[in-house]
């Protein structure tokens, strides 16, 4: 069963999500800093548009000198 929440995604949250994914940061990492379940972060990030890299995208940036 689901778990019903009523915690909204404020303004400012939504800035902090897409600095978190500009910034490189994972799903795991903007959960916790977020305070908020993976899925969650992940779905919301898709929704304002700023999806979180794929982990092939951040390897092929990682071999390319770009990561790390």
């Amino acid at each position: 069963m689901a778990r019903v929440t009523s915690v909204s995604w404020t303004a400012e949250k939504l800035d902090r999500l897409q600095e978190l994914v500009s910034g490189d940061a994972s799903v795991a990492r903007a959960a916790a800093v977020m305070k908020r379940s993976m899925f969650s972060v992940r779905q919301k990030a898709r929704e304002i548009g700023s999806p979180f890299p794929t982990k092939t995208l951040r390897e092929r940036a990682f071999a390319k000198g770009s990561g790390g």
